[in-house]
């Protein structure tokens, strides 16, 4: 028997290739609805908001069991009428939930113990300039030209209200 032509060789491999590139399409296809003429449409993209959910056959995320569009998958035994996966959707978005409400908790933590430290050093330092406006020594401070003068009486008391006023705020328990 004679082998076939050339021709007819080359055109079953490129309708070989075209069956199995139709099929790996239809395959890699997140998305499977029936259109309003009942055809089968294969997408990657969800189905328009007119296609009823019933005509929705495959979405992502659900594994097609060969049901009828729309069926749910296999709920276990003793579990009849009940979706199932909610139950595991639900647990998953409650697990996420706790950790951001977690990480929440943890960056709120941080921020109020930087706070205190801030609140802590400050006081210090406003005990500090306390101590230094009471022990009568002469204090120096800079004029508006740049020049180092003492201060008056009426300006260490002024400064001391200012210092006592900080101590007040950030000293207290």
């Amino acid at each position: 028997m004679k082998s076939p032509p050339a021709a007819i060789s080359v055109l079953r491999r490129v309708c070989a290739a075209l069956v199995f590139g139709s099929a790996c399409g239809a395959v890699g296809a997140q998305w499977v609805w029936l259109d309003g003429a009942n055809r089968k449409v294969f997408s990657d993209t969800p189905p328009p908001p007119t296609v009823p959910q019933k005509n929705i056959l495959r979405q992502p995320g659900v594994r097609d069991s060969g049901a009828t569009p729309a069926a749910p998958p296999v709920a276990p035994a003793g579990t009849a009428g009940a979706k199932a996966p909610a139950p595991q959707q639900n647990a998953e978005l409650e697990k996420r939930k706790k950790e951001l409400e977690t990480k929440e908790a943890d960056k709120k933590k941080a921020d109020d113990e930087r706070v205190a430290k801030g609140k802590a050093d400050t006081c210090e330092r406003a005990k500090r300039s306390l101590a230094q406006l009471d022990s009568g020594v002469r204090m120096r401070t800079t004029n508006a030209q740049g020049e180092s003068v003492y201060m008056e009486e009426k300006d260490i008391a002024a400064e001391r209200a200012r210092v006592q006023a900080v101590v007040n705020a950030d000293c207290a328990p």
